[in-house]
């Protein structure tokens, strides 16, 4: 209906997102190769650079119109890493012999 109501005053649906949930309380942790880690953001408050450089190469292949092929450190930084949402703790990179991947 809101479709509808939409596309009569001019409106085109151009994308739409879903939103994928799991509760973490009802998974397993996966058991991780050898050279496989999972660490927190939190270990990386004095130098977030190697999560900027997985970010920066995953936000390419992220769907929609917008790019991030220009995202400057300092952007993430702002927009990212200093997000007051964002739970240091709770979040987590992938470390393949000690490098973030």
């Amino acid at each position: 209906m809101r479709r509808l109501r939409s596309r009569a005053h001019g409106y085109e649906q151009i994308a739409s997102d879903e939103v994928l949930v799991v509760d973490p309380r009802e998974i397993e942790a996966p058991v991780l190769p050898d050279g496989v880690e999972l660490r927190p953001f939190a270990a990386f408050e004095d130098d977030p650079s190697p999560i900027y450089r997985v970010d920066s190469i995953a936000f390419l292949d992220e769907p929609g119109e917008a790019t991030h092929d220009a995202l400057t450190y300092e952007s993430w930084l702002d927009h990212y890493w200093r997000h007051p949402t964002l739970d240091r703790d709770a979040s987590m990179v992938v470390l393949v012999g000690g490098e973030a991947g």
